[in-house]
């Protein structure tokens, strides 16, 4: 006997069965075939012929097609009312991917049949130590969403139950390391791209969201448009920056996006983390930083060289002054100045 379950939201056909060489032999045949050992289920990419393709395939075994509105009727609503709401593509890819994880955890009961306990349980075997403060927000504010405003209910009280936010300070690289990365650079468009991201102290999704025409070299300002929190804001442009541009652009000819791949389109988050990694290695900086400690030392060089933490706050688009302040506690200005005993 064969289980065919239809995920329509992944796109996906779900086969799963006993162990049979027969049925396996089959299955390995079929085009895209994936295997997903930890949930021994196969998959192949969704068709709108699939009753006839797998009748056909498996014609000389059982086959139940399970019904999936279980699941896939509260993701679809999920998805549409966080479209509805104007949420970022992230948070919706986020939301909808913990929730589904709800779901399956329920056996794909009807959203109704869940009982408060059952919630809390989940919860609670879910949202373990070891998992982080993002992550545990994540969870909670999904299932918090459906039940609030999808299905209008009112919301339980451990629902708004927030894990202790861990106070972790920003990893930050010295002016000295950040030029030896953007030193280390000899492709062009690689040495572009993270100088804008440092010198404008940009979020890496903003510098491949980054549009040519938002490059105001009359004002030596940049415009980011629709960023975090749905807010557009201006940061400085460097004239060593545009110095850079202006030959960058001269090679290069973006159109459309200021850094554009291969093909056409901005270039890929993926893209720009790698070329990072790859030159944070190259120079053998051993701190544990990623592309968006770009970011962190450009806020932290600002604030020790004098710039009033509400400007720094204004042009890295942080809704509330606290979120900037966490830079106070990484700067060296005045830790610099403190004497070790063993100096002294």
């Amino acid at each position: 006997m064969i289980n065919i379950n239809i995920d329509k939201i992944s796109k996906l056909i779900n086969l799963s069965f006993n162990f049979n060489s027969e049925i396996i032999n089959i299955v390995k045949s079929l085009p895209q075939r994936k295997y997903y050992p930890d949930k021994k289920i196969w998959t192949i990419p969704f068709r709108d012929d699939y009753k006839e393709f797998l009748t056909n395939n498996f014609k000389n075994f059982q086959i139940i097609f399970i019904n999936d509105e279980t699941i896939k009727t509260p993701l679809i609503k999920l998805e549409e009312e966080l479209k509805l709401k104007k949420y970022s593509k992230s948070t919706i890819k986020n939301y909808i991917k913990y929730f589904k994880d709800f779901c399956n955890y329920n056996n794909n009961r009807k959203i109704d049949s869940i009982s408060d306990e059952e919630i809390h349980n989940y919860l609670t075997k879910t949202i373990t130590d070891d998992k982080s403060t993002a992550f545990q927000k994540m969870v909670i504010n999904s299932i918090k969403f459906y039940y609030k405003e999808v299905l209008r209910r009112p919301v339980k009280d451990f629902l708004y139950v927030r894990p202790k936010r861990e106070r972790k300070l920003p990893i930050v690289l010295s002016k000295n390391e950040v030029l030896l990365i953007l030193d280390s650079l000899k492709n062009l468009k690689h040495k572009a791209v993270l100088t804008t991201i440092y010198s404008a102290g940009l979020r890496v999704s903003e510098a491949s969201n980054l549009k040519y025409k938002h490059i105001d070299f009359d004002r030596n300002v940049i415009r980011i448009e629709q960023s975090k929190g749905k807010k557009d804001r201006y940061t400085p442009l460097s004239s060593n920056l545009v110095r850079l541009l202006a030959t960058y652009i001269d090679i290069y000819k973006p159109e459309d996006y200021l850094f554009e791949g291969q093909n056409g389109g901005n270039y890929s988050i993926r893209s720009i983390q790698s070329i990072f990694k790859s030159a944070v290695s190259k120079c053998n900086i051993r701190k544990d930083v990623t592309v968006h400690s770009l970011r962190h030392s450009f806020a932290t060089h600002l604030l020790e060289a004098g710039t009033d933490l509400r400007y720094i706050q204004e042009i890295l688009g942080h809704s509330s002054s606290k979120t900037t302040e966490i830079y106070t506690h990484v700067t060296t200005t005045n830790i610099g100045r403190i004497k070790s005993p063993l100096d002294i």
